[in-house]
């Protein structure tokens, strides 16, 4: 497939066009997840707990992801700015090998350890432990293909074909919308039927993406990559792991104290997180958006395009945000009314929103800068940016939390928010801006 070609033409519309199929497809697979808690909810509430439950081991599962993807897809991305037709064909044949055994490596854990995984949480409930087992056990299935969907997505990132990424998409998650209660209900299948549905839409996306390069997958699929680019697509892939598992390790230790607290405050926090989902997705977006542009120009040598991108996106991103950032503080308890009744929950859920709206400008430094970072190859930057950052919020929260309860707790998060925002932001002008096209192309 031909790459729609971000080194020409301008500026703003190469970013928009790439991030308004980015954001759609995000609010898309957004929309699902909505759709299939609804289903499951019908099935009862130890159902959701069950998927919850699973969820904290199937998000470990995901967190590694970045080995096979962001890494494979920055070195793709530069290859086609540079028009280097055969280092894009090995990095891709780079990228399906290393996918190849991530998901066999992640579907054997989850599959044939199931067990021994959720004995670490200590579940009392045997219900609870069983459907969780169920549950964990039979979406490893999924995992088996999940991975090369990601991978062929951003592939189409880097291709500057967001649009047609977010046509398979939409076609798998539609099925899987309309097979979610045939299999759940009409086959009375339970959980294992919103695992089968999953499976099914997982796979026809797979079935697609296959089609759409097959003639490139036919070029590379017999040449075993060699060495050097596995290491360098490696190297680039493993901080945004590293970032993801931590995160993973910090949410859980959050979401403890949060819950010591008051088990309503958890379940604001979790709402007041699936509101403020709709500015992640649109500034995600960008920030995928503006991944693909620097990397193709960064591959073109056309720096000062990918200075002026930044800056544009930045700018966008602040508008946004600031839009969302005004609802949220004014309106946020009335949003939160939308999806909970208890006044504990809706007050906790409003002082969440209120702290995160102040939040939301320095979370769009820190993201869109990350964007850029990753285009020209430096994960590193916004790695370490957080890991070193990030951690501070398990200890502010209880130091915070006993001088201002749950709202203490809330406050470490934004702090920290601010923090990386601030430093990413800083350390772009201070560094990183007038090194673009000297040290770093090196």
């Amino acid at each position: 497939m031909k790459k729609r070609d971000l080194t020409k033409g301008d500026i703003k519309k190469s970013l928009l066009v790439v991030a308004i199929p980015t954001i759609l497809n995000m609010l898309l697979l957004f929309s699902y997840n909505i759709i299939d808690m609804y289903y499951v909810g019908q099935l009862s509430e130890m159902s959701v707990a069950a998927v919850g439950t699973a969820a904290l081991f199937l998000n470990f599962g995901m967190a590694v992801s970045p080995i096979g993807v962001n890494g494979v897809a920055i070195k793709l991305t530069q290859s086609l700015g540079a028009d280097d037709d055969e280092s894009f064909k090995k990095y891709f044949s780079t990228g399906i090998y290393i996918n190849i055994a991530l998901s066999i490596v992640v579907f054997s854990t989850l599959h044939f350890f199931s067990n021994g995984l959720l004995n670490l949480l200590n579940i009392e409930n045997d219900e609870l432990y069983k459907l969780s087992n169920l549950y964990l056990s039979s979406y490893a299935f999924v995992y088996l293909i999940s991975f090369f969907n990601m991978f062929f997505n951003r592939v189409m990132g880097s291709l500057g074909k967001s649009d047609v990424a977010l046509k398979v998409n939409a076609t798998g998650v539609i099925l899987n919308i309309i097979l979610d209660p045939i299999f759940i209900f009409t086959f009375d299948m339970g959980l294992r039927g919103a695992v089968i549905a999953s499976f099914i839409g997982t796979f026809v996306n797979f079935a697609i993406y296959i089609y759409i390069f097959r003639k490139t997958l036919k070029e590379t699929i017999t040449t075993i990559p060699k060495k050097i680019y596995m290491i360098n697509s490696i190297k680039l892939g493993y901080p945004y792991m590293l970032q993801r598992v931590l995160f993973t390790f910090i949410g859980l230790g959050m979401g403890k104290i949060i819950l010591d607290y008051s088990p309503r405050a958890i379940a604001a926090q979790k709402i007041g997180f699936q509101i403020e989902t709709v500015t992640l997705m649109v500034i995600g977006g960008t920030l995928q958006a503006l991944v693909a542009f620097t990397g193709q120009n960064f591959g073109a040598k056309n720096y000062d395009r990918i200075k002026e991108a930044y800056s544009i996106a930045i700018k966008l991103g602040l508008i946004y945000a600031s839009f969302t950032s005004v609802i949220f503080f004014i309106y946020g308890g009335e949003i939160v009314k939308l999806f909970a009744t208890e006044a504990e929950t809706i007050y906790y859920g409003h002082i969440y929103l209120k702290v995160i709206a102040i939040g939301q400008l320095f979370g769009v430094l820190e993201m869109i800068s990350n964007g850029l970072y990753s285009g020209i190859g430096k994960p590193k930057i916004p790695t370490t940016i957080s890991m070193a950052i990030t951690p501070f919020r398990l200890v502010l929260a209880p130091l915070l939390g006993s001088y201002y309860g749950v709202e203490g707790v809330f406050y470490s998060i934004l702090i920290t928010t601010i923090a990386k925002g601030l430093i990413s932001f800083g350390y772009y002008h201070l560094k990183i801006k007038n090194e673009i096209g000297l040290t770093i192309v090196k």
